[in-house]
């Protein structure tokens, strides 16, 4: 009996082993399988994945190569995170069941894509906020770009549906184009936007100094000066800027006028201007900008005319300017050029223009009548056979006189006691007695005689070298003596001061003086003319080739008159 139990207890443990073995194989081909899921998303929002057969710790879920973190499992469905560390909109979604090492889900998923409903306004300027409309935007504002005209934006607040910029100023036209990247996808707004017009809405001062600061009131400004222009009376002005002010430094001209009517400004395309009545309190105003200031200045025929240095290197080179007092600017007349060293120019007061010249260094001095009627050039005698340089040319009477000066003798200079006269009817050279014009010095040895000469009721007012005098001479030759520097004559008054030194300004017959502040002039203030009953100086703010023409406030010289 106990043989026969024996027998029957292996056949036992095999059949038990059996059933085992069967039930691990049904238990093996038990997996995980996906019937649904999200196909779209927002970055750091989740989706559900429904299936059956889910285990915890046996699910993984990737976005490419990103692990995403599962929010929540059963047995039949998973709630994952989108990773906002993705680099792309169109990810592979991939589902792993860890009990096999099987992917169960691998397709691709799509982040939505934003939308562009509205703005908060339709017109909006620099600095203003704006807030986009739309959807599938985020929560958060790190993960948000928009561009304004391709100008980065300032974020200053994102949800899904709204986000909220800060228009930029670095902006060059008035329509603009909004284009907002979120969820990894940048869209392009069709919704037209445009900036705001700018507006002047008041001057604050009523009168100010050239240089000085204009205030101006208004709205819609562009804060980033550089992004816009203003001009006042068509003249560009430097400014700085905020939104709703603009200050501007008042530019040296030139102005026709001691006042001015208009500003305008320009910003990304607009344009405001603004009439306006604001007074130059300068005593001076800059008519016209010169690169090299006209010199040898006298009035013929209502004009002024000037023999104009207009380039030094490898030459002196001369042209003809006329100056009218309709635009108060000096224009080129004629062909007339001349290269080489122009000494003097003198006019007769009728229609000839004497000039002393000489081509180079090498060469001998030239007298040359040019005719301001028909800009004809014809060349003189000299009055002396030895080559004087530097002598004291004038007219009288539209005779030209001819003065003391110097020669060289073996290189060493000598101080001319010569003095002759051309008479322009007859054409003809005459020695004068030593005698004549006795009160003029001689020229200095170590000097020039280069006069400044003006011309007033048949006198002729002369100052040369360094003397602080000015001598008159008189028709019939006489000679009497003023005491300063002749600078013009105005109203039959000569005017003058002390050489070199214009600030202060002398009636020369009454000796009474006044300070005058001419303007911002660094350098010097110097040639002086009238033209029309108005009078006009060159100035210097920056260095000697850089010089403009001015107009005097003639009222101010009632002081001394």
């Amino acid at each position: 009996m106990i043989y026969q139990t024996y027998r029957i207890l292996p056949i036992y443990f095999l059949l038990v082993l059996g059933v085992l073995s069967c039930q691990k194989d049904d238990e093996a081909e038990v997996t995980a399988n996906i019937s649904t899921f999200h196909q779209s998303g927002l970055l750091g929002g989740s989706i559900n994945i429904e299936g059956t057969n889910f285990e915890h710790g046996m699910i993984q879920v990737f976005f490419d190569l990103e692990e995403a973190e599962i929010i929540q499992l059963t047995s039949t469905e998973l709630q994952v995170m989108v990773p906002r560390s993705l680099e792309r909109y169109n990810p592979i979604l991939k589902v792993i069941d860890l009990k096999n090492n099987r992917t169960i889900l691998e397709n691709t998923f799509h982040l939505e894509t934003p939308q562009i409903t509205g703005y908060s306004a339709n017109t909006v300027t620099f600095g203003e906020n704006l807030t986009i409309e739309g959807f599938h935007f985020d929560l958060h504002q790190d993960f948000v770009k928009v561009t304004v005209n391709n100008v980065p934006a300032i974020i200053v607040d994102a949800d899904l549906g709204n986000v909220v910029i800060n228009i930029p100023t670095n902006i060059d036209t008035s329509e603009l184009e909004i284009k907002l990247t979120a969820q990894l996808q940048e869209v392009t707004s069709t919704i037209s936007l445009t900036l705001k017009t700018p507006i002047i809405q008041e001057v604050v001062q009523e009168e100010v100094y050239i240089s000085g600061t204009l205030e101006v009131i208004g709205a819609n400004f562009n804060p980033d000066y550089e992004k816009g222009k203003v001009f006042i009376n068509d003249i560009p002005a430097y400014f700085t800027s905020q939104n709703d002010k603009l200050f501007i430094d008042v530019p040296a001209g030139p102005f026709s006028e001691f006042r001015f009517t208009e500003i305008r400004y320009e910003t990304a395309g607009l344009s405001t201007t603004f009439a306006c009545d604001v007074a130059i309190k300068d005593n001076s105003i800059m008519v016209d900008a010169n690169d090299y200031g006209p010199n040898f200045i006298f009035v013929h025929d209502n004009a002024a005319y000037s023999f104009v240095m207009t380039q030094t290197e490898p030459e002196n080179h001369y042209v003809l300017k006329k100056f009218e007092s309709s635009d108060e600017k000096w224009h080129q007349v004629s062909n007339f050029e001349y290269i080489g060293y122009l000494n003097d120019v003198v006019y007769d007061e009728e229609d000839t223009a004497y000039l002393y010249v000489r081509d180079d260094s090498e060469t001998p001095m030239r007298l040359v009548a040019f005719n301001l009627n028909t800009f004809s050039e014809t060349i003189m005698p000299l009055p002396s056979p030895s080559e004087i340089i530097y002598p004291i040319l004038f007219t009288v009477g539209h005779n030209l006189y001819f003065v003391s000066g110097k020669y060289y003798n073996n290189g060493n200079p000598t101080v001319s006691r010569e003095k002759f006269k051309f008479t322009k009817s007859t054409g003809q050279w005459e020695s004068l007695p030593e005698s004549t014009f006795s009160e003029l010095p001689l020229v200095d040895i170590y000097g020039g005689g280069t006069a400044t000469a003006y011309f007033d009721e048949g006198k002729r007012y002369i100052n040369y070298g360094l003397h602080d005098k000015t001598f008159v001479i008189h028709p019939d030759l006489s000679v009497t003596v003023l005491n300063r520097q002749i600078f013009f004559i105005y109203q039959n008054t000569p005017l003058g001061g002390r050489y070199n030194y214009t600030d202060t300004l002398y009636n020369m017959i009454t000796q009474q003086g006044m300070n005058i502040y001419y303007g911002n002039f660094r350098y010097r203030v110097y040639n002086f003319f009238v033209l029309n009953g108005e009078v006009y100086f060159h100035g210097s703010r920056n260095n000697v080739n850089n010089t403009t023409t001015n107009r005097l406030r003639k009222e101010i010289l009632n002081e001394i008159l």
